[in-house]
């Protein structure tokens, strides 16, 4: 089994800074204000052919300052913008890659640019969920039942800051579920 742990390439606003996203009406559905992200501009960044896709919280009010702080410093960008129910996506057309300009408060910011990881998942039936302090014992038999009745082949595991995630010893049981070739962890340390 083929076990890969990745990390988003993200962009934040300064958690002692000023500026905050403006939260959903009477922030409903969070337990505390605590629980919503205030911060997050970016969640990930990568490409796809001459693309670059940017996968962003809802922005709301932090919509003109993503867009002036990455027009600001690449000149040459066109960014079309998909706003969805609880997320956005923009799109952003340039012949660039490797990162993005960021500038903000006369700081300059460099957002990374990875790789899409859909064609590591081509033609394999795959799960996909997100685990925050779940016991590794609750995952592996969680993955084995899948695999088991659903032959599922591979597992991407969005891991939401958990206190003690042991990604060694995840790897190492999820190499005992027979049937499973590929597992994917991905860190996203976003408040959720």
């Amino acid at each position: 089994m083929q076990f890969s742990l990745v990390d988003l390439s993200s962009l934040r606003l300064p958690l002692d800074g000023p500026l905050l996203r403006h939260g959903a009406p009477d922030l409903l559905g969070f337990e505390t204000q605590w629980e919503f992200d205030f911060h997050t501009l970016v969640y990930d960044a990568f490409s796809r052919g001459d693309q670059i896709i940017l996968v962003c919280p809802r922005l709301r009010n932090l919509w003109p300052v993503l867009r002036n702080g990455l027009m600001r410093n690449e000149s040459k960008i066109t960014i079309r913008r998909l706003v969805r129910h609880r997320f956005e996506t923009l799109i952003i057309s340039t012949a660039m890659s490797g990162s993005l300009a960021f500038k903000h408060d006369n700081q300059d910011h460099r957002l990374h640019v990875g790789s899409e990881l859909t064609q590591d998942f081509e033609n394999l039936r795959c799960l996909l969920t997100m685990v925050k302090n779940e016991p590794i014992s609750w995952i592996k038999d969680w993955v084995q039942w899948h695999v088991e009745v659903h032959e599922s082949e591979a597992l991407v595991l969005f891991e939401n800051n958990s206190k003690a995630l042991d990604e060694k010893l995840l790897a190492s049981e999820l190499s005992l579920v027979r049937g499973l070739k590929k597992a994917t962890l991905i860190r996203a340390p976003f408040p959720y």
